[in-house]
């Protein structure tokens, strides 16, 4: 049964909504939402989108306030680098495995495309075979009524050529006993010995014809015999193919899921990273402060000693 197709909408519709609640965004919880859906399409979609994300520019790195000195932009450089440093192994190990995560997503959506089209091909084969095999068992059902309408005329002349046969009999042995009418009893057994022989003759074309219908009858048994082997073959590749398919979604589900949880470190890394950067503006402003009084203290001390 062909399944209900989803738009590139509507799967995005359905990525935004739960990315409100708040909610794993997976193949699965996509098809879920939506109630319908090939897995291909979602996997598709859902991988286009991850591709879009990433391509969103980051904000660039704040500049040092103005007023701080040019010690305190090299502190500050400092700082916001050692800062970055911290963190850059665990981000290139999670850019390494999110590539391998798209390469293994690609891979189990490309598989399972083509399972899908297979088992679109077979279903295709399958409803194709299905109605050949009616349409034999209709001809075979013809034939067998064909069959029987020739066994009934076969009947009704043998039961006419025995009935000439025993008025042959009857005619004969009036014959014999009525000598004066053996003329006439002549003419009748030479006419019921033609209307036998005519009868005879319809049995033997009779005959010949209910072989010949055996003969098709044999014909549509072996042909629908071979159409029954074709139907089971086609179903056990369908068989399993669906279960090479079952296997990709399982794999694609596990992948997934490995995603879902490198996105959920990424996000924790990203605010530890929002911490050290809020930690650095506090450390700037703590600066300034510091710069403020010491510009005012060196001021005053100036001041005093005129």
């Amino acid at each position: 049964m062909a399944r209900n197709g989803v738009s590139d909408s509507e799967v995005r519709e359905a990525i935004e909504e739960l990315q409100a609640q708040g909610g794993a965004v997976t193949i699965t919880s996509i098809r879920d939402r939506l109630g319908t859906g090939s897995y291909g399409t979602i996997s598709r979609i859902l991988f286009n989108w991850r591709e879009e994300q990433k391509s969103v520019k980051q904000p660039l790195t704040p500049e040092p306030p103005e007023v701080v000195s040019a010690l305190m932009r090299r502190l500050w450089d400092e700082a916001y680098g050692a800062a970055e440093k911290e963190h850059d192994a665990e981000r290139e190990a999670f850019a390494q495995q999110q590539a391998q995560f798209r390469r293994t997503e690609k891979e189990l959506l490309d598989a399972i495309s083509a399972l899908e089209n297979k088992a679109q091909q077979l279903e295709s084969a399958n409803s194709n075979l299905s109605e050949e095999l009616a349409r034999t068992l209709d001809g075979l059902k013809a034939t067998n009524l064909k069959f029987d309408s020739v066994r009934d005329d076969l009947t009704r002349t043998v039961a006419a050529r025995d009935n000439l046969r025993e008025q042959l009999d009857e005619a004969l042995k009036r014959a014999a006993s009525e000598e004066a009418n053996a003329a006439s009893a002549q003419k009748s057994v030479a006419k019921l010995e033609s209307q036998l022989d005519r009868a005879d003759q319809d049995h033997k074309k009779l005959c010949e014809k209910m072989e010949s219908t055996r003969d098709g009858l044999r014909t549509a048994n072996l042909k629908l015999d071979s159409l029954q082997d074709d139907l089971k073959r086609a179903t056990a590749a369908k068989d399993k193919l669906r279960q090479e398919l079952d296997e990709a979604l399982k794999r694609a589900a596990s992948e997934t899921a490995n995603v879902a949880a490198a996105q959920k470190n990424a996000s924790k890394l990203e605010a530890q990273l929002e911490r050290a950067q809020q930690d650095r503006k506090e450390f700037s402003e703590r600066m300034e402060s510091w710069i403020e009084r010491a510009t005012k203290a060196e001021t005053k001390l100036k001041g005093s000693q005129k």
